[in-house]
């Protein structure tokens, strides 16, 4: 029996050991994926700290548009559509043309 005992024990130190080496390995691993994100998230700070476009385009899951945010012939300005297309509401600043 006390062979036995003693088998327990050894079991035990054993799984204890192994218990704390896959700690420590999730916490190497948490450590690595945090360092990561930080990484990729600077650098998509930094690639797209300005966006710039001649025109941005609204559109709902269907498809078609529903706000534009854009140079008109008037000047710069926002249009926002209806579901059937149609301007409903246009902020067109005027003023020195374009």
């Amino acid at each position: 029996m006390s062979s036995d005992a003693h088998e327990n024990a050894r079991l035990a130190e054993r799984l204890e050991e192994f218990q704390k080496e896959i700690r420590q390995i999730k916490q190497i691993g948490i450590a690595v994926v945090a360092v990561l994100v930080g990484f990729i998230l600077v650098y998509r700070l930094e690639r797209y700290r300005v966006v710039s476009a001649q025109e941005f385009v609204l559109t709902d899951s269907l498809g078609p548009a529903r706000a534009k945010l854009a140079f008109f012939p008037e000047g710069p300005g926002l249009e926002v559509y209806a579901a059937s297309g149609e301007p409903r509401v246009e902020l067109i600043g005027g003023g020195d043309g374009v």
